[in-house]
């Protein structure tokens, strides 16, 4: 299984797609199911580039797959939503739009590592910073021995150029994909898991805030 937070990078998706589906790193690895979770915003840039324009296809096509290998589709965008309105969140701007994020986050993050035959690879590396944070809380809450928090880095000069989705000579010094693996405190263990808790009720039951 494959997490996400996003913003308006969709590279993010495609860079850490390419590092585990290519030959050249060494850590073949292919993902039954990719979720990614972001704004309304995030989510309409990630359906141009990646479907509209066509930059998923061409990520298949530039690892030597077939198309639909990769398991991921606009059904698998889930944006945030305000808890007390339903209503999309186009950025993450207030407190209320955090907690927004951290509710999906923290469902997700707990869905995925409820079920003993799932490994989860998730990324911080996508949305603003308070996203990456939520993702990293989640999986000091959650998080098993078997499941993994990472950051894919590229140069800045990629990170600039908004037509570069993922090497095209994983060779090339200049296009190298660094992926690093984040350290995390599994604490969860010790922390009352109730579903229906927000993240934000967990950490006061457990007078953790």
């Amino acid at each position: 299984m494959f997490l996400a937070v996003m913003g308006t990078s969709p590279a993010v998706l495609t860079e850490c797609m390419f590092y585990y589906y290519s030959d050249h790193y060494n850590q073949l690895r292919s993902f039954s199911e990719i979720k990614v979770l972001t704004t309304s915003i995030g989510k309409q840039y990630l359906v141009d580039s990646l479907f509209t324009q066509g930059r998923w296809s061409e990520l298949e096509s530039s690892l030597g797959l077939v198309a639909g290998t990769i398991p991921f589709e606009e059904s698998d965008i889930l944006v945030f939503e305000n808890l007390d309105t339903g209503e999309e969140v186009a950025d993450l701007l207030s407190s209320a739009d955090n907690e927004a994020a951290s509710y999906l986050i923290n469902t997700w993050v707990k869905h995925f590592t409820d079920q003993d035959d799932y490994r989860l690879t998730a990324t911080v590396a996508g949305g603003r910073k308070t996203q990456s944070a939520l993702m990293a809380l989640a999986f000091q809450l959650y998080g098993r021995q078997q499941d993994e928090l990472i950051h894919v880095i590229v140069s800045d000069q990629l990170m600039a150029n908004k037509d570069w989705f993922f090497p095209s000579d994983p060779t090339d010094s200049e296009q190298k994909l660094s992926v690093s693996d984040v350290p995390i405190l599994r604490v969860g263990r010790y922390l009352s898991r109730n579903t229906n808790q927000s993240l934000v009720h967990l950490l006061e039951v457990n007078g953790w805030i």
